[in-house]
């Protein structure tokens, strides 16, 4: 397999609903043996951080992710995920490497009890003038989600 098919399933499995809120859903020994390998083939991708910087969340080590995370925010650009992304699975379904950074870096904030500046990042993300576009060309709408 290459790196884009890996990475999609391991966002298929670190980054959706079931992959965040029941991680024993999900084979850790399969998980990490499919990490070790898209580390190998693409270590430096954003794509690669960011599912390394969930595989550490899914493992409740939030410190360790969190500079890997601070750094994607920083770094990442308009690195977008290799895959098509969706509204059934992948929430929110953004393609955006950094978007998808900020809002787990939000969710450290709020585990390491920092909630502070999970707030700000949350508001931030909320007022993206891009944060919708994508979001409901994929069948997702945010109407749930209040300040």
């Amino acid at each position: 397999m290459d790196a884009r098919n890996i990475s999609w399933i391991l966002s298929g499995t670190l980054d959706e609903w079931y992959g965040m809120w029941a991680p024993q859903a999900f084979p850790a020994p399969r998980l990490a043996a499919l990490l070790r390998q898209l580390q190998a083939l693409a270590p430096r991708d954003p794509a690669t951080r960011f599912l390394e910087a969930r595989w550490l969340m899914r493992n409740g080590d939030v410190e360790a992710a969190e500079p890997l995370l601070e750094d994607l925010v920083a770094t990442a650009g308009d690195a977008r995920f290799p895959f098509p992304t969706n509204g059934k699975w992948i929430r929110p379904p953004w393609s955006s490497v950094r978007m998808k950074a900020r809002l787990n870096l939000a969710f450290v904030y709020d585990l390491r009890g920092n909630r502070a500046g999970a707030l700000r990042v949350y508001h931030n993300l909320l007022a993206s003038p891009d944060l919708q576009t994508e979001a409901r060309a994929a069948g997702y709408a945010y109407d749930d989600i209040r300040w």
